[in-house]
Parts: structure tokens; sequence; C-alpha cells
């Protein structure tokens, strides 16, 4: 039996691990994209301080770390899908030595209907994220991002890319940020009723099973 539970343990342990980290991933780049756009307004607004190379160097680890962040959203989000199915994988092996397969069934089909309603909003509201994306030109808005706010551009002020991409944009895309990552939660939560409800199940089996060997053990 313990050959078969522990390894369903650690590995809800990996999954739900896994899972934090998807959802710290979306909300370090809400962080990362206030920053960027409290920086730009203050370019804007002539509040900022001077258009170093240095101050430039900030800026562009700013950028590089919200890349950074999506890579590993990517990252994190194909180790979760890979770990979720070999768990579901341990589940149904524990399941069969057990002889518990239709309780782990019954648990099973009320997480995958939980799991569909939370899907189907999440890819709902990815379709409206990818309409509001579609045609923005990313270059173009970083090459402003820098000329904000220094006054020796001659093309200073003479364009509002990002500005109008901060308000139909990254607003909209902060937005759904905090929504994949409240989404990410949810699932994990639900993940979590059913570790619970079918360990109770497992639990009951073990603890019968050791009464049961410990009162043949005392019989014979």
């Amino acid at each position: 039996m313990k050959d078969y539970y522990s390894p369903l343990i650690n590995k809800e342990i990996q999954c739900s691990s896994i899972s934090n980290s998807l959802s710290n991933d979306y909300v370090h780049k809400i962080s990362l994209y206030n920053e960027l756009i409290s920086r730009y307004n203050d370019h804007k607004d002539g509040k900022g301080p001077m258009l170093t190379e240095e101050y430039k160097s900030y800026l562009v680890a700013l950028l590089k770390k919200t890349s950074e962040y999506n890579d590993n959203s990517e990252k994190h989000y194909k180790e979760l899908l890979t770990c979720r199915q070999e768990m579901y994988q341990d589940f149904i092996n524990i399941a069969l030595v057990t002889g518990t397969v239709d309780q782990f069934h019954k648990f099973n089909n009320k997480l995958n209907e939980s799991l569909t309603k939370l899907d189907e909003k999440s890819h709902q509201k990815s379709e409206e994220i990818k309409a509001i994306l579609s045609g923005v030109n990313v270059t173009e808005i970083i090459n402003e991002f820098f000329i904000a706010g220094d006054l020796t551009d001659e093309r200073f002020s003479s364009s509002n890319k990002t500005e109008d991409a901060i308000n139909t944009v990254f607003k909209p895309l902060l937005s759904f940020f905090a929504f994949k990552a409240d989404i990410e939660s949810k699932v994990n939560n639900n993940y979590y009723g059913l570790y619970n409800s079918y360990n109770a199940v497992l639990e009951n089996e073990i603890s019968s099973r050791y009464k049961r060997n410990w009162l043949a053990k005392l019989l014979n």
C-alpha cells in the first residue's frame, strides 16, 4: 500500500507547488507592468528622473523581467499539465489496488464538472484579450516608452501610442492576469478538494485492512 500511497501524496504536493508558482507568475507580471506604467506616466508628466543610461538600464531590466515571467508562466503551465496527468494515474493505481475505483470516479467526476466551468470562463476571457491584442505593435509601444520624458528627443510628445495602449491594452491585460491567477487558485483548490475527499476513503480502507490483518493474526 505504501508503494502507491506515498507517491500520490508527493505528486499532490508537487502539483500544488507548481500551481502556486503559476499563480504567482501572473501576480508578479501585474506588479512589473504597473511599475512600467508608473514610470511612463512620470516621464510623460515630467516628474520622473532624467533618462540617463543608468535609468534606461533599470527600465530595460523591468522589461526583461516581464519577459522572464512570461516564459515562467508558459513553463509552469506545461509542467502542471504533465504533473496532473501523472497524479491522475497515481490515483488510478491506488484505486485499483484498494478496490475504490468507483469512489474515486465519483469524486473525480465532480472535479471535472467544476473544472469545465472554470475552463469555459478562462477560454472566454482569453478570446476577449486576444481580440484586444490583435494588431498591437509592441515594438512601437516600447520605442515610444523610452522617448517619453526625454525633452531632447524631437519625437517627444509627437505620438500617443504608449499612452493609448495603457488605457486600451494594458489595463485589460492586467485584469486578465489577475483573473488567470484567481482561476488557477480555484483550480488548485478543486484538486485539493478531490485529494481530501478521496484521501478519507483511502484512510478508511487502509485502517480497515490493518484491522483485518491484526484480527487474522490474533485468531491464528
